[in-house]
C-alpha cells in the first residue's frame, strides 16, 4: 500500500507549492521607478488587483489538473530515495507489528497453508531456503514486490483519475485559499520590474477613468481572452518546477515526515483490518498468500494479486484513509514547513517570473472596447 498513499500526497503538495512560491524573492532587473512613468489611477490599481487575484485563483485551479503528471514523476523519484525507502520499510514493518494486524495475517497464513500436503511442501521450501524465518522473509519480499508493481499501475491509470481524488484535494483548499490571499498581497508588493512593467501596460489599457464598473468589465473580458492559455503555460511551468533540486529535496523530506508520523501507522493498520474484514478481500488474500508461499510462477502470483487489488473495497479504503489523513491535525503544517524552502529558491523565482510574463504576453495587451 506504500505508493498508493504517497502519490496522491505528492499531487496535493503541488497546489500548495505554487501558492507558497508566489511570495518568493523575485529577481530584480531594474529599479522600482522603472516600472511606471505616469501616476497610477485608482481604476488602474483596481484592474491590477483584479488580474493578480485572478492569477492566484487560476493557478490554484489549473495546477490541480495539470500537476498530475509532474506529481507522478516526483513520486517516482522520491520513492527511489534511500531515506524514503527506509521510512517505507519501517512503516510496513510497524503496521504488521500491530497486534490486531499480526493476528489477522497469521490467520490468513494458517488458512493458506492448511493441510498436510501444503505443510510438508512449505517445510521443504523453508529448509531449502535456510530455515523458516528466512523463507518467511522471502515470501514477504516477493509478495510485496508484486503488490507494488500492480498498485503503481493502478494508481497511474485509475486511482489518480478517480473523481474521489478531487475530494481529497479539496480537503486542502482552506490552506490554499489562505496562501492564495497571502500570495496576492505579497506579489502586489514584491513583483519584479519585468512583471510590473508588463502588468502596468495592460492595466493602463484596461482602466476606464472614473468608472470602476467599466474597468471591471474590461478586465473580465481580458481574462476571458486568457482562457486556455493559462492551462498551457501552467503545464510548462510545472515541468520546469519538477526539475528543481530544492523541490525534489523537499518532497523527500515531506515523504519521510508523512511516512514516519505515528498517525500514518495507526491509519494504515486500521485500513488493513477493514480491508481484511471484507469476505471477498479475505478470501483473495488467502489465495494470493498461498501462491507466494508455495513459490508458484510469477504469472500466477500476479494473477492472484490482481484479483485482490481490483476489489472495490481496496479503492474505497484507500480514499477513506486519504481523506482522514488530509483532515488530520498538523497535516497542513507538515506540508507548509517542507515546501516553504522551495519558495525561497532563486530558480523558483525566475521560472515563476517567466511564467507570469509569458502568460501576460499570451493574453495580449488588447485595446478592448
Amino acid at each position: 500500500m506504500k505508493t498508493s498513499l504517497f502519490v496522491p500526497v505528492a499531487t496535493m503538495t503541488i497546489s500548495a507549492l505554487l501558492c507558497a512560491s508566489c511570495g518568493s524573492k523575485k529577481p530584480k532587473t531594474g529599479t522600482p521607478e522603472d516600472t511606471q512613468d505616469t501616476e497610477t489611477s485608482s481604476e488602474q490599481t483596481q484592474a491590477e488587483s483584479q488580474i493578480v487575484r485572478w492569477l492566484g485563483e487560476e493557478a490554484a485551479r489549473e495546477v490541480t489538473d495539470a500537476g498530475k503528471e509532474m506529481a507522478m514523476t516526483l513520486a517516482e523519484k522520491t520513492v527511489e530515495s534511500e531515506k524514503v525507502q527506509e521510512a517505507i520499510g519501517d512503516l510496513i514493518s510497524n503496521v504488521f507489528k500491530q497486534k490486531d494486524v499480526k493476528k489477522k495475517i497469521d490467520k490468513i497464513s494458517d488458512e493458506a497453508t492448511s493441510g498436510v500436503k501444503n505443510k510438508l511442501t512449505l517445510l521443504g521450501k523453508a529448509i531449502a531456503s535456510g530455515g523458516v524465518s528466512d523463507y518467511k522473509k522471502k515470501v514477504k519480499t516477493r509478495g510485496t514486490a508484486v503488490a507494488k508493481e500492480i498498485l503503481e499501475e493502478r494508481i497511474k491509470n485509475e486511482l489518480i483519475k478517480d473523481e474521489r481524488m478531487k475530494i481529497v484535494i479539496k480537503k486542502l483548499m482552506p490552506m490554499l485559499k489562505i496562501q492564495g490571499q497571502l500570495a496576492t498581497a505579497t506579489i502586489q508588493g514584491n513583483m519584479s520590474p519585468k512583471v510590473s512593467q508588463k502588468l502596468f501596460a495592460i492595466t493602463l489599457n484596461l482602466a476606464v477613468k472614473g468608472s470602476s464598473e467599466e474597468t471591471a468589465d474590461k478586465v473580465e473580458e481580458w481574462i476571458k481572452n486568457c482562457e486556455g492559455s493559462a492551462e498551457k503555460e501552467m503545464v510548462r511551468l510545472l515541468k520546469q518546477m519538477g526539475k528543481l533540486k530544492s523541490l525534489q529535496k523537499s518532497m523527500r523530506s515531506l515523504a519521510v515526515d508523512v511516512l514516519t508520523h505515528p498517525r500514518m501507522t495507526d491509519e494504515l493498520a486500521q485500513m488493513t483490518l477493514r480491508i481484511l474484514d471484507d469476505d471477498d478481500a479475505y478470501d483473495a488474500a488467502i489465495d494470493a498468500y498461498k501462491a507466494v508461499a508455495m513459490d508458484k510462477d510469477e504469472d500466477l502470483i500476479h494473477e492472484r494479486m490482481e484479483v485482490l487489488f481490483q476489489l472495490p473495497v481496496i479503492d474505497d479504503e484507500i480514499f477513506n484513509t486519504l481523506n482522514v489523513l488530509a483532515e488530520a491535525e498538523g497535516a497542513n503544517a507538515i506540508m507548509e514547513e517542507n515546501l516553504s524552502k522551495v519558495s525561497q529558491d532563486e530558480k523558483m523565482a525566475e521560472i515563476l517570473e517567466e511564467f507570469l510574463v509569458s502568460l501576460l504576453e499570451t493574453c495580449g495587451e488588447l485595446n478592448i472596447r
